[in-house]
């Protein structure tokens, strides 16, 4: 264990990981829009892992670990990311549809439960 990341139960969090995939998540939560986006999001993380097995990084996450903390990023990017966002500096339409995109990505990936599951992994 290296000094960015730490054990929660039987979950190890990477600090440096996390970060990626917060703002990775952040962006591609919002970004793919309403349509059907939840059909893409698992393929972008494998393709991620892939390519940081391909760059040479030694222990990359295995997709669970990366797919629980990608589901969990999506309360960080309504709570953090989106409600507190400037309308006047986003405009309404942006805002609305963030907020929107957000919480069906939250909804589809049931982030309460996978949260409550790192809970109770670090309790256990």
């Amino acid at each position: 264990m290296t000094t960015t990341s730490k054990q929660l139960g039987t979950i190890r969090y990477d600090y440096a990981g996390a970060h990626v995939l917060v703002t990775g998540g952040t962006y591609i939560q919002t970004a793919l829009g309403l349509g059907d986006p939840r059909q893409h999001e698992k393929a972008l993380i494998r393709y991620y892992l892939d390519r940081l097995r391909q760059a040479g990084v030694a222990r990359p996450r295995d997709f669970e670990e990366a797919w629980t903390a990608y589901r969990c990023t999506c309360a960080w990017n309504i709570y953090v990311g989106w409600l507190p966002a400037d309308i006047d500096n986003y405009g309404w339409e942006i805002c609305e549809l963030a907020h929107l995109c957000a919480m069906t990505a939250y909804e589809a990936w049931e982030t309460a439960q996978a949260i409550a599951a790192l809970d109770g992994a670090r309790l256990s």
